[in-house]
């Protein structure tokens, strides 16, 4: 499926569908779901619901965060902090 536009997320009124917002930050549903989650992707809300997990995704807020490299800086600074980790542990067990 084609990634959506900024104007069809804009366009959206209420919640942005988790598989529309996956395809248009280039990322997979699971992606989603589990940032959300753990409240690292600043989106919108993930909540339970009598054991369900619903996700609220506001167009705007995810159009920001693709503008202004939300993912991309994301996963650089997951990078950073696993060699960070890595060099830490080499240095305790050396």
């Amino acid at each position: 499926m084609q990634k959506p536009t900024t104007e069809e997320i804009l366009a959206i009124d209420g919640s942005v569908p988790v598989e529309m917002a996956a395809r248009y930050l280039g990322q997979s549903k699971d992606f989603i779901y589990c940032a959300m989650q753990k409240q690292v992707l600043p989106i919108g809300t993930a909540y339970l619901r009598e054991k369900e997990w619903c996700y609220d995704i506001r167009p705007q807020a995810l159009v920001e965060y693709n503008e202004h490299g939300g993912v991309k800086r994301y996963m650089a600074l997951e990078d950073h902090l696993r060699k960070v980790i890595s060099c830490t542990v080499e240095k305790l067990c050396s």
